[in-house]
Parts: C-alpha cells; structure tokens; sequence
C-alpha cells in the first residue's frame, strides 16, 4: 500500500512538471505520405476512372469538375461531391458504391473492390487534394519549369566552389567562416559555446544513439566549464571508430529507404531483409565512399567484384530496390509491376536526388522540369530488371548468395539429389495413377453447387477436345493445342445463379507442358478479377480444383468466368468451373470414388498386383521423406531479396494518364534531361539493362543533386534542420538554401574527400556552428526565430531508439554485440502483433510494417511505407503518461535502481548524483536536489523498500521531459 502511494504522489508531482513544462505542440500530420499516397494512387485513378468525363481539360458533365481540389469542394449540379464532415455521405462516395440506381459511377462499369478501397482510404482520411484550383491551375499552366530552363534553378546547375569568407570573428573552419557571413550581415551575434556535460550528450546522441553512460568515455569533458578542444577532438575521433556509429547513421538511412522487414498484406515476412541492415553498418563503419555506397544499392549485382565478400556484398545492397510496400496481391500484374516500378523510383528520386519523379507519372510535372518522357525513360531501365515472381499473390525475388567453391559444391550436389528424387517420384505417382485412373473421373451431377462442364461452355478459336489426363470433370476436357495465343477463350457462364456469394473453383488437368501463368477473368458484381493460374502444377484441392476466390453475384448482373490463353507460353486446358455457395464445404469426389475404386482394384487385380501396388505407395512415402530433409538442407543456403536483370532488356511505352492499358510512344531509356552535362557520357546501349548507367550517372562526381542532397542529409542528422530544409525536395517547390555557398563548397569538398561520410562527418561537429548553445536569445529570436542562419543549436528530441538502448543500458541488459544474423524468429510467417523483446541494440530488431515497437509508434517513429527524410517530433502529454506506464520501462527502472542499492558504501548523495548521471547526463539542480531529499525523506517514513524508492525515483526521471531532449 505505501509503496503504491509513493508511486503516485511522485508520479504526479512529475505529471505536474510534464504537463506545466512540456512544448504545446501538436503532433503533425504526415503530410508527406498523404501527398504520396495521393500522387501515387488517388490521382492515377481519378485520371483513369473519372476525369475523361468531369475534368476542365474534357468535360464537366452535370457542372461536376474532379481535376482539382475546388472542383469536388463545389461539386455539381447536386452540390458538393465531398463532404469531409461524413464521406460515407459524400456523393462521390454514393456514386462509387452504386447505392443509389439514379446516380451510379462510373456508368459504364463499376470499380473493382481495390479501386473503391483506395478512395475509401482517401475520403475516410480527410481527402487531402495538393491540386490548386481549375482557376488558379489554368493561369499557373505554363509556368512550370522548362527543361530548357532548369539552369535556372540553383538545383540543376553544377555546385560553384566560392572563396572561404574572411571573417570578422576567429573562426574554426570554413563552416563557420560561410555562417558568419550571413550572421554578421543580419546583425545576429551566435550563442557562446554549450556546456562540456551538453556538448557530450549532443555528440553521443548524434553519433551512437545512446546517451554516454555511467562510465563516460571522456570523463574530462565533465571537468571544469570549458572545454578543452583536443580532448573534444579525441573523443570526436573514438566515436566514429566505433561500432555504435555505423549502428546510428545506418538507422537514419533505413528511414530513408523505407526499410522494413515486412509488407503490410497480410504482414508477410521478408526473412532476409535483415542482410541489408547489416550491410548499411558495415558500409557506415568502414566509410566506403558514398559514390560506391549508392552504385551498389542500385545496380550491385551488375558491378564487377574482386572477391566472393565483395560480390555477396555488392548483391545484397540491391535489397534496397526491393523493400518497397507494394499490394502483391493486385491481380492486374501489368499494373502491378508499374506500381513496383513507381514506387523505386520514388524512392530513389526522393533519397538520391530530393526530386517528386514520381510526380510525372500521369503527365508532365507540374512544376519541376521533369516531362512524362523522363519518368518513363527511368522506368524503362528498371522494367528491364525482374522484381517479382507472378502468381496469384506474386512473390519477391530471392537469389542465393554466392559461395565458396566447397560450400557451392555441398549445395549443388543437394540440388542435384533433390532434381533425381522428384523425377523418380514421379515415375512412381504415375504408376500409381496408371492403376487407378478410372476413378479421377468426376461426374458434374455428383457436385455440389452449380458446375459448368466444358461441354456447356462458349468457346471462342480453336479449342482440342481430350481425356487423355485425368482427373477431369464430366466427359473431359479442352486445351488450346498451345496454338493461336490470344484468339482462344472458353466462357464458364451458368444458366442461373442465385444472389449470394460463392466460392468460385476452376477444374484443370496439370502438367508439364501446361502455360504456367493462365489468365482467369472472373466477372461479378464487384467488376472483373484476374487470376493467374499455373496449370504446371496440381491443383491443390483433390487434385481436381483450384479455388479462384470468393465473388458477390447479383440478380441479373454478370456472373461468368473466362480462360483465355493469352500471353501464355504452354497449353491452356478448360475443364469446369463450379460455383458453390459461401459457407458448404464440397465433397471430396475423386478422394471418395478413388477410396472405393480402390477397394474393388485390390479384389479384381490379384495378390501380386496388389502387392506391386502397395510397394509403389511405400516407395513414394519413402521418397517424399528424402526430398523434406534433402529440401530442409537446400533451404539453409544464404539468398538475398533482389532484383535479377531481365535476359531481354527493352525501352517502354509513355502510360496515358499513368493506365498501363493506355500506351503511347515508346521512349528510349535514359536519365533526367534537366541535367544535360551527363547526357553525353551516360548513354544506354540497346543490349544494357541499364541499372549499372543509372547507378554511375547518380553517383557521378558531375551530377550537381546526388553530392549535394547526401550533404545537406547529413547535415540535417546532425544539425537538426538541412541548409535546404525540405531535405527530400530540391525541386521548384522546396525551399531554396539558407546558405548556399556553405552547401556547394562542402559538396565539392566532400567529393574531392573521396565521398568520405565520416570526413563530413567531422568537419560539422568540430565546427562552432554544432557546439552553440541552444539558448535562445532574444535579439536573435527577432532577427531569425527560425535559425536558418544556425547561430544556435537546436535542442534535440531522443528518438525511441536512443530512448530504448540507453534503458536497457542503464539496467544492465543491453548487449552491444555486433548481430551478424536475423532476430527474427525461423517460423514467423507474419508480423501482425508480433512482440519486441530482443535485449540488442534497436537497430537489431525486427522492424514490421504491422507491427513496430511500441515505444517507436508512441515517439513518431518513421513509417516503413515511405521514404522518410525527416521523422516528426511531437511533444505531448500522452508520450510523458506512456513512459510513466510503461510496464517495459518500469521494469528497466527497478532493474537500474537495483543496481544502485547494489552499490556497497555509496551515500543517498552519491547514489542521487549517479541517477541524474546516467539518465540525464547532468547532476541535479538545486531544487531537483531538494525534491529527491524530500521524497527520499517520506519513502523511508512510510518504510518503503530501499530498492522501490530508488527505483521509483529513476522511473519519474526517465519519465521527465529533461530524458527526452538533449540541449
């Protein structure tokens, strides 16, 4: 009982502070992710679903106009489209739904579940629309910027190296010298110099992630009150040395790169995306040059290596490519892989370059000098790569990593053994079926539901009739004679079919002369599907069926399925498709007639037959075990998820409004004509596929954005805002340099440094600019309240990163080993509520798109979905109560205030000063030494155990805003 009042008077003793003392900040709307999701779905589809009919560029049919935010605010003749205060209610939304028979949109045919839920999303959402008004948009139509005029932005033109300004003040180097210009011009005198306890903190959250420990790695920092450069500088020196270094910076750039270890359909996971984090550690630890950093994220396996290390190496970094968030479950799979495409582009236009390529996939950008031509000139090379392997739900691509010649041998000999072991078992399963193939003949009167036979369906183009394979249902079965592809299709239309939903199965013969990729159409109420099937193998129910999916059917609305044997490399077979109500399971019709079939074989065929026969059955069980233990060796080999270049490599069409189904001129591949210098020297052979130009023509030493945006990146790590603050955004509507003389002379130095991460590195934090004070003062409040000119330091928000391992440091948990493999779980599956609990370094853990860590989702962590320059930083209460009720954080504060009764001989004093030490790197104020000694005082009156009191005590300082911002 006294330990729970104790735990509440502190707890709102520090309530009280948090609230009284907090910032009054919001938490900001993402407005990046509303604006891609906008760009990269909502727009598309309205351009190919709505706006032929109700666009200012076309028509406004019924005064509707859905080109632009004003337009649907507006609305029509029967007023506003959307209705933000109830979008369930919107007309738009009505008219998507069909639930009025008077008003019905599209009228031709209705979207398709994933087209409604997209706009579902964007309504419920707030239907954020970036578009400017038809008014404004139509007086606004020529100005974007011109190809032919791009050097008019300081962007595209090649950095200019400028004199190092002679400075009024004594400056460090040529960082402060570029910033003292500025500042002496707008009259700002800078802050003096932090603290050596504040200067300390900012160096090992900035560089490690962690706040320093109990034992400091420069105690003399500690000393006195000013700092003692050289010390500073040898400590500076001992962090980039670290292993914690390469941990930091790799984090800040998996935000950037979307990393995740997950997608969010279905939560699938992605088992070895974890080589790729392991990469970027060791690439930030060993300093490769960032020239060579980007070249083997884009185009790895396309690049020479001169060792079997640096060729695994080189191919794992291409994950980068493949850690997109896409819906592989998209049955359309020409869009599918456009999607794929537009999303690696986004990526690598937004981390590589600060440009919205994705902005011209629809048309031309609206205001960067980026034409639809250029987009799809880019897509082009990486549409010559192979990302993804097709089927119903398509699946990433893994590659096995390459090995030593010994261990190469040992798994190729497996991969033989396994190859010999199918072919025999299927020798054997044919025998088997050879006796009793009588009985895989299905009548259609013995199935459930309603079944359509071939024989009843609509054939269009020459189809073969057969009964050469069973099983089959009715009197057999149709194949396309592997002829004719693209003029064959069989219709499966029954003559009724009652309103309700039904499991819709596809009966088919396998084989291994089957195409392995048969487009099935299903028509519903719910508009067309499309399903691949591969007829290669056998179906999975009975050998028989196929189950397509589960469909809605209306009364008189189209209900009927379509094999076609389009872009199919193989015979296409039709047999029956059966429409069974949700809900009734169907009898196993070949299982039960083969059991009984069976029975009469084993009377009619003789003892020594039968005995032939069940010999055969224990000759393929046998096989079968061999090829799960043969199969769970192979399975151990090392792969990567990647890209594997396509053998033919080949330009693309320009996609009309971004629809794949709409294709204009085809476009050679190439790279953004905004930058003319490289053009020349970065031409892409016919043969090529083009990913190794792209990569050089990225990390060229002459690209004036790639130099420049890792630069000004950097920057923002460690000084809180980029020279351009719109990190991701070079463009026309980002905002321009605070000082770009400072930005171009570091990105040339930076080049002409070898690409060095870990010489811009240094050359910041030794600069007076990063060890300011962040005191704000008033003159310069007035003169740059938002500190572009940085004449101060800017107080740093912990993420829940540095948040977590400094906990699980202070209680003595953390390991900091360097992980060379996964921290996933072998038979994790999925990632939905998967719980966090690895005692490593955060950076280690699995990182889910469904399920992120629950510190990590309460402190803005970044989402996995998008490129993330910049995380937010919200300060609110609700952070400050989740940290007080943290049952994670309060079982590392009673671990920690376990540790200090575990002290022999240390007085209240010094066990005080060693909470305020480790947890917030200072020592204690007078009155926080006063509010302790009191609290201290009535614990132990109210005789409150020793180990509960201290750890109490530590829990509300972790709590406190003072653990969660470093000066």
């Amino acid at each position: 009982m006294c330990r729970r009042k104790l735990g509440k008077c502190v707890k709102l003793v520090v309530f009280l502070t948090l609230f009284l003392g907090a910032t009054n900040a919001n938490a900001q709307t993402n407005v990046d992710e509303q604006r891609d999701f906008f760009e990269k779905r909502v727009r598309p589809l309205l351009a190919a679903r709505c706006l032929e009919c109700h666009s200012a560029d076309s028509e406004t049919n019924g005064g509707l106009s859905l080109d632009s935010k004003s337009g649907w605010l507006t609305g029509g003749d029967s007023g506003p489209a959307i209705d933000l205060s109830d979008w369930q209610q919107s007309l738009l939304w009505l008219a998507i739904d069909y639930r009025n028979p008077k008003l019905q949109m599209p009228p031709d045919t209705k979207l398709t579940e994933q087209e409604k839920g997209i706009f579902r999303s964007w309504l419920s959402h707030g239907a954020f629309d970036p578009r400017e008004s038809t008014e404004v948009r139509t007086i606004k139509k020529n100005t974007a910027l011109a190809v032919v005029d791009a050097q008019k932005h300081w962007a595209y033109r090649s950095p200019v190296r400028s004199q190092v300004p002679v400075s009024v003040i004594p400056v460090r180097n040529a960082i402060d010298a570029f910033l003292s210009k500025g500042q002496v011009e707008a009259g700002i005198e800078p802050n003096a110099t932090a603290s050596p306890s504040i200067l300390k903190q900012r160096l090992f959250v900035d560089l490690h992630g962690m706040r320093p420990n109990i034992d400091p790695l420069e105690t003399s920092l500690f000393n006195g009150g000013h700092l003692n450069e050289l010390e500073y500088q040898q400590t500076v020196e001992s962090l980039l040395a670290s292993p914690r270094f390469g941990e930091r910076f790799a984090r800040h750039w998996m935000d950037a790169v979307r990393f995740a270890e997950s997608i969010t359909l279905r939560g699938f996971v992605l088992p070895e995306a974890w080589r790729y984090r392991n990469y970027l550690i060791r690439a930030f630890n060993q300093d490769l040059a960032v020239s060579d950093f980007i070249r083997e994220q884009v185009a790895g396996d396309l690049i020479q290596a001169n060792s079997l290390e640096q060729r695994q190496l080189q191919l794992i970094a291409t994950t980068a490519l493949a850690l997109g968030d896409t819906n592989l479950e998209e049955q359309d799979k020409k869009q599918l892989e456009m999607d794929y495409i537009d999303e690696q582009l986004e990526m690598i236009g937004k981390v590589f370059l600060a440009q919205t390529i994705g902005c011209a996939r629809c048309h031309d950008h609206k205001f960067d000098p980026i034409p639809t031509s250029d987009y799809y000139a880019m897509a082009g090379i990486l549409k010559s790569s192979v990302a993804m392997e097709h089927s119903n739900v398509s699946k990433w691509i893994s590659i096995p990593l390459p090995l030593d010649r010994e261990t190469e041998s040992k798994f190729k000999k497996t991969s033989t053994q396994i190859a010999v072991a199918k072919r025999r078992l299927d020798e054997v399963k044919k025998k088997i079926q050879s006796s009793s193939e009588s009985t895989l003949i299905v009548r259609v009167e013995d199935l459930e539901g309603v079944v359509v036979d071939d024989s009843n369906a609509k054939k269009i183009g020459n189809w073969e009739a057969s009964t050469s394979v069973k099983a089959y249902v009715g009197e057999g079965y149709l194949h396309d004679k592997n002829q004719g592809k693209g003029e064959k299709s069989v219709t499966f239309e029954p003559s009724e079919l009652k309103p309700g939903s039904y499991r819709v199965r596809l009966s088919y013969t396998h084989g291994a002369g089957r195409a392995n990729a048969v487009v099935v159409r299903i028509f519903s109420a719910d508009g067309e599907d499309i399903v691949r099937v591969n007829q290669v193998e056998k179906p999975a129910e009975d050998g028989l069926w196929l189950t397509l999916g589960t469909y809605r059917f209306e009364q008189g609305g189209q209900a009927f399925v379509i094999v076609s044997n389009e872009e199919s490399n193989g015979h296409v077979v039709a047999d029956a498709v059966q429409f069974l109500p949700e809900g009734q399971k169907p009898v196993a019709s070949v299982v039960q007639a083969n059991q009984a079939q069976s029975s009469e074989l084993d009377l009619d065929i003789g003892p020594i037959a039968k005995e032939s026969l069940d010999s055969l059955r224990k000759e393929a069980a046998s096989i079968e075990a061999e090829l799960k233990v043969l199969q769970s060796d192979l399975d151990a080999r090392p792969v990567v998820i990647s890209l594997r270049a396509s053998e033919k490599p080949s330009d693309i069409a320009i996609h009309i409004r971004g629809s794949v189904h709409q294709q204009g001129s085809i476009v050679p591949r190439g790279f953004l004509s905004c930058i003319p210098a490289l053009a020349e020297t970065a031409r892409i052979d016919s043969a090529s596929n083009g990913r190794l130009e792209l990569a050089n023509w990225l990390a060229s030493d002459e690209n004036p954005l790639t130099a420049r945006v890792y630069v000004n990146r950097v920057w923002s790590w460690l000084m809180g805002e980029g020279i351009v603050r719109t990190i991701d955004n070079f463009g026309t509507t980002g905002e321009p340099p605070s000082n770009l003389e400072l930005l171009d002379w570091l990105t040339l130095q930076f080049i002409a440094e070898g690409w060095s991460t870990k010489w811009l590195v240094r050359e910041i934090v030794l600069s007076d600019a990063y060890k300011r004070s962040s005191k704000s003062l008033t003159a310069a409040m007035e003169l740059d309240p938002e500190n572009r000119l940085f004449a101060r330091s800017g107080i740093r928000r912990l993420d829940a990163e540095t948040m977590r391992d400094t906990l699980l440091g202070l209680s003595g948990e953390l390991d900091l080993a360097a992980l060379v493999e996964s921290t996933i779980p072998a038979k994790l599956k999925e990632d939905y509520a998967f719980k966090h609990s690895i005692r490593y370094r955060s950076v280690y853990g699995p990182w889910f798109r469904n399920s992120l860590p629950d510190l990590v989702a309460e402190f803005d962590g970044a989402n996995p979905s998008f490129p993330i320059s910049k995380r937010n930083r919200s300060t609110i209460v609700p952070q400050a109560l989740a940290l007080l009720n943290s049952q994670w954080i309060a079982d590392r504060s009673s671990k920690f205030g376990n540790r200090l009764c575990d002290m022999p001989g240390l007085s209240d004093e010094q066990k005080l000063h060693c909470c305020f030490m480790s947890i917030l790197s200072r020592l204690p104020s007078i009155r926080e030494r006063e509010w302790a000694e009191e609290t201290i005082r009535q614990a132990r009156e109210s005789q409150i155990v020793e180990e509960d009191l201290w750890s109490s005590l530590v829990h509300n300082l972790v709590a406190s805003i003072d653990f969660r911002y470093v000066e």
